[in-house]
C-alpha cells in the first residue's frame, strides 16, 4: 500500500520535519510537508494526502483548529489525522478526538515504529474506505430494486434493518433497532404465520445457554425482505407487499 501513499508532515519544527520526512522517505512513503495548519489546508486541497501526521502546538493555526477545518472539506472526513503530542498531555489528546483526529502519537516520536504506525493507519483507513463504499452501492442497489435487508439479533431481541427496509415498512431509518414483535407487525397480516420463529424451527432456541450455539442460531436467522411493487399493502401504509 505505501508504494504510492502521500503523507503529510505538519509541524513549525523544521528539524522534525526533516527526521519525519527521512523515516518514512525510507520506508517507502511520499513525505509533503506543511509549517503550520493555514498551510496543511492549502495542501490538502492541492496535495490530496492519503494521511495527515500533524503537531498540535503551531502558530497561525494550530493543530486542533486545523484538524476541524479539515474534516469540513470535500472528502477531509475520510482521510486518517494523526496528532502528535507531548507524552502526558492528556488534555490535548482529548482535544485532538473532539476536533476529529483519528490517533495520536507521542512525542519524543519513536522513530523506529513510525512508519508502522502509519501503515496500520493506511489500512485501517482503506478498510474503512471499502466498507463505506460497499454499504452505499448495497444501498442503492436496494433503493432501485424496491429492496431491504435486516437481522435478527436473538440474543439482545433486537431487529436491525437496512435503510431501505425502514423505509419499505413506512418507518424513519432514524430509528435504528426495533424488538422483533414490533418490527413483525409491520408485516401483512397473512404473512404473520410465516414471519413465526416457529416456522424457521427456531422456537425457544434462543434460550439456550451455550453462547457458540446462540451465535449458531443468530447466522441462520439473516433473512431478505423483499418488496413486490404491485402486491398488496404492508399495514396499509405502501404499495408493496413486503414478503419473506
Amino acid at each position: 500500500m505505501n508504494h504510492c501513499s502521500r503523507i503529510l508532515v505538519v509541524d513549525d519544527d523544521a528539524g522534525g520535519r526533516r527526521l519525519t520526512r527521512a523515516t518514512l522517505t525510507k520506508a517507502g512513503f511520499h513525505v509533503i510537508e506543511a509549517a503550520d495548519g493555514q498551510q496543511a489546508l492549502d495542501a490538502m486541497c492541492s496535495e490530496l494526502p492519503d494521511l495527515v501526521l500533524m503537531d498540535v502546538s503551531m502558530p497561525v493555526m494550530d493543530g486542533f483548529t486545523a484538524c476541524a477545518e479539515l474534516r469540513r472539506l470535500p472528502g477531509g472526513g475520510r482521510v486518517p489525522v494523526v496528532m502528535m503530542t507531548g507524552l502526558e498531555d492528556v488534555q490535548s489528546i482529548d482535544r485532538a478526538f473532539e476536533a476529529g483526529a483519528t490517533d495520536f502519537i507521542t512525542k519524543p516520536i519513536n522513530w523506529t515504529i513510525l512508519a508502522h504506525r502509519v501503515r496500520y493507519m493506511l489500512r485501517a483507513s482503506a478498510a474503512i474506505n471499502d466498507l463505506n463504499q460497499n454499504q452505499r452501492r448495497l444501498s442503492n442497489a436496494q433503493r432501485i430494486g424496491v429492496m431491504g435487508d435486516w437481522e435478527w439479533d436473538v440474543r439482545h431481541d433486537h431487529i436491525i434493518p437496512s435503510e431501505q427496509a425502514w423505509r419499505i415498512f413506512g418507518r424513519d431509518p432514524a430509528t435504528g433497532t426495533i424488538g422483533f414483535d414490533g418490527f413483525m407487525s409491520t408485516a401483512h397480516p397473512e404473512d404473520l404465520d410465516r414471519c413465526s420463529p416457529h416456522e424457521w424451527g427456531l422456537a425457544g432456541q434462543e434460550k439456550v445457554s451455550d453462547g457458540a450455539e446462540r451465535e449458531d442460531v443468530r447466522a441462520r436467522i439473516h433473512l431478505r425482505w423483499i418488496a413486490h411493487p404491485f402486491g398488496r399493502h404492508v399495514k396499509g401504509r405502501s404499495e408493496e407487499r413486503a414478503i419473506l
